[in-house]
Order: structure tokens, then sequence, then C-alpha cells
């Protein structure tokens, strides 16, 4: 069963430029479009730490009624991202986009 599937999903201008920046240039309502329809399908992991992985996309959301909103985009990758925010937090450290923008992502 989809858990999010009778959720709106909401879609933060901050988000929407991080997407741009990092994934790829698609219109805001191309990105919100794509993003309900990967949720609707079950296509995302579960939300650990605040972090949601959306067909290998990672956001920042949180959850606030009926609603999923995404907050922030940290890119494509398969990087295990709450592990690592986890550790950079527990070593007082920072994890760098850039160089995990592309880890265990094909070329298009």
């Amino acid at each position: 069963m989809n858990q999010y599937s009778n959720y709106e999903v909401d879609l933060k201008t901050h988000a929407y430029e991080r997407y741009r920046e990092r994934v790829g240039k698609k219109s805001f309502s191309d990105v919100l479009d794509w993003c309900k329809e990967q949720i609707l399908g079950g296509n995302y992991g579960a939300i650990e730490r605040g972090l949601i992985n959306i067909d290998g996309v990672w956001f920042a959301c949180r959850l606030e009624e009926q609603h999923l909103i995404l907050v922030t985009c940290y890119g494509r990758t398969t990087a295990n991202l709450p592990a690592g925010m986890k550790w950079a937090l527990k070593h007082n450290d920072r994890i760098n986009l850039d160089t995990i923008s592309g880890i265990g992502v094909m070329p298009p």
C-alpha cells in the first residue's frame, strides 16, 4: 500500500530552484507533476531523518496533516544521504553535495 497516496504534494520554490541546479532544467509544474507521479506510483523511499528519495532524487521534506512538503532538493545520487548526514552531524562535518551528486548515477 502506498503510504502517501492520499497526501497532497507541495513543492517549495527553494526545492524547485535546487532541483534545477542539481538535477535538470524543467518547469515548476513538470517537477511537481513528476514528484506526484513518482509518489503515487510508490517510487520513493521511506522518509528518514526528514529526507525522502524520489526516484533517486533526494529531497528534504516535512509532513503536515495530509501534505508532503518538499522543502529543498539535494540532487540525484544513490548515496545513503540520511546515513551521511547522521555521520556528518556526529563528526561536526558537512556533506559536499558537489561530490555526491554523481555517485552511482549513470550519465544521460
